[in-house]
């Protein structure tokens, strides 16, 4: 009886098994938490939340570079978006985002720094724009030339 050898699994089928498992976890979770919740967990579609809590993070510990200089790629809707948090805080075309302005840091820029799509701002007493046109980032008032 010493001799005998019990028959063993091949190496196929210890990876089929494997892979079969693999498959039932993703099928169980994705009928459970929903298949748009699964996707957003691998393949995000926006990182808003992730700027917002770094643009927050800047203001909290007082980084100024981190907050005025360093820029973030905002991305939505398969569109990227690259500035800063202050600019981000500021431009009204932003505001959906809820990236809040930060009192405690005075960002130091010109308005030419500043590109809003095609748009480029400029300082106030140069801009012929409407007044809702008008924003500030901390004491240099800019205005998008359209």
């Amino acid at each position: 009886m010493q001799n005998k050898k019990g028959q063993g699994l091949s190496t196929n089928a210890i990876i089929l098994i494997i892979l079969g498992v693999i498959i039932l976890v993703i099928l169980i979770a994705g009928f459970t938490i929903g298949w748009g919740q699964l996707k957003d967990t691998f393949f995000p579609s926006n990182n808003i939340k992730t700027i917002v809590q770094q643009c927050e993070a800047a203001c909290t510990t007082n980084s100024k570079y981190d907050y005025c200089t360093k820029m973030r790629i905002l991305k939505v809707d398969r569109v990227e978006i690259e500035t800063n948090c202050a600019i981000f805080s500021v431009i009204g075309e932003y505001d959906k985002y809820d990236i809040k302005e930060c009192p405690s840091i005075n960002c130091d820029f010109d308005c030419g720094s500043i590109k809003v799509g095609e748009n480029t701002a400029v300082p106030k007493d140069s801009c012929e724009d409407t007044e809702e046109d008008v924003t500030s980032i901390a004491d240099v008032k800019c205005c998008i030339a359209k």
